[in-house]
C-alpha cells in the first residue's frame, strides 16, 4: 500500500477559546494539529485549510513528538483542526496512540459530509475522540441530519457547533435551534466571522436566538454580552468573556452552574474545567 500523504501544516499551542470551544476546558490550553487541503475549498477560510500541499509546506508528526510536547506544556486537549482530518487513515492511528496520555482528544468536522457515504468513516474517528466540533458553513444542509448526528454521539462525547456566519445566517441558525429544542439537545453554538463588518448583524442575531436557546455566543464580539456563555436553565453568565478572553468562570468542578446548580454539559467526564487558566493570548507554533 502506498504511503498516505497527510497534509498537516502546523502544530501549535493556543487558547482553547480560539478553536473555538465554549464549554470545554474553559480558558485552558490546546495543542492544535492543523490539516490543510480541505475538500470544501472555500474562497476564505478561518482555519487556513483551503490551501493545498502544492502551495504550503507540510510536516510529519509522530506519537513521540506529541508525547514530548504534552509532557513539557501539559495542554488540556490535542485537537485535530482544519481540512477534514477524518479523511485520513493516519488520524485513527494518531488518536489511538494518544490513549496512554492524560489528555482529551478533539476533532473538527464539516457538517456537509454527515449524510454522505462518508458517515461511517466519520463515526469511527468520532469514537476515538472526546470532543467533536461540528462546522456549519451552508444554509443548504438539512438541520435534521445535523441534529441526527449530534443525537447519536452527544451522550458520550462533548459536542459543540462552530457556525461561519458569513455563509450561514440567522434563518438557518433558527431552523437548527428549533430541531435541537425538539430533540431536547443542548450544545453550544459558537458563531465565527470572516467579515468583521457583520459584527452588529451577529449581535442582533444572538439577541434573537437566545430568546429560544441561550447557548449562542461569539468570540468575535468586542462586547462581553455577546461573547459570554449563558446557563441554559437560569440564563445567567457562567463564563464571562470579552471576545476570546475569559474574565470569570461560574462553574463548579462538576460543570454545574454556580447560580442554579444545573449541569451545563451532557457527558460524564469533567470537560468544562481546565488544568490551569490562561488569561493572556497564546499562539505558539511548535512544529
Amino acid at each position: 500500500m502506498a504511503k498516505e500523504t497527510v497534509p498537516i501544516s502546523v502544530v501549535q499551542l493556543m487558547n482553547i477559546e480560539n478553536i473555538p470551544l465554549s464549554l470545554c476546558c474553559v480558558s485552558g490550553l490546546a495543542l492544535v494539529v492543523n490539516f490543510i487541503q480541505c475538500p470544501v475549498d472555500c474562497s476564505k477560510c478561518l482555519w487556513e485549510s483551503n490551501i493545498t500541499i502544492r502551495s504550503a509546506k507540510t510536516i510529519e508528526i509522530d506519537y513521540d513528538s506529541i508525547n514530548q510536547i504534552v509532557r513539557r506544556y501539559y495542554p488540556d486537549i490535542v485537537f485535530l483542526h482544519g481540512g477534514e482530518p477524518w479523511r485520513y487513515r493516519y488520524t485513527s492511528e494518531f488518536l489511538s496512540s494518544l490513549n496512554k496520555l492524560d489528555i482529551l482528544k478533539g476533532i473538527k468536522m464539516n457538517s456537509i459530509f454527515i449524510y454522505h457515504q462518508h458517515i461511517q468513516d466519520i463515526l469511527k474517528v468520532i469514537e476515538l475522540s472526546d470532543v467533536v466540533l461540528i462546522e456549519v458553513i451552508s444554509n443548504n444542509i438539512d438541520a435534521e441530519n445535523i441534529v441526527g448526528l449530534v443525537e447519536k454521539i452527544y451522550r458520550d462525547k462533548h459536542v459543540e457547533f462552530v457556525v461561519i456566519y458569513d455563509l450561514c445566517q440567522y434563518k438557518y441558525l433558527e431552523a437548527v435551534i428549533n430541531v435541537l429544542k425538539e430533540h431536547g439537545i443542548s450544545v453550544p453554538i459558537n458563531i465565527s466571522l470572516i467579515d468583521i463588518d457583520k459584527a452588529r448583524e451577529v449581535y442582533r442575531s444572538i439577541e434573537l436566538l437566545r430568546k429560544k436557546y441561550p447557548l449562542v455566543q461569539t468570540i468575535n464580539a468586542t462586547v462581553s454580552e455577546y461573547s459570554s456563555v449563558l446557563c441554559t436553565k437560569c440564563r445567567l453568565p457562567i463564563v464571562v468573556r470579552e471576545g476570546a478572553k475569559v474574565i470569570e468562570i461560574e462553574l463548579d468542578n462538576e460543570c454545574r452552574c454556580k447560580y442554579c446548580g444545573y449541569r451545563v454539559i451532557n457527558v460524564s467526564k469533567n470537560i468544562c474545567r481546565a488544568r490551569k487558566m490562561y488569561r493572556l493570548p497564546i499562539r505558539i507554533p511548535l512544529m
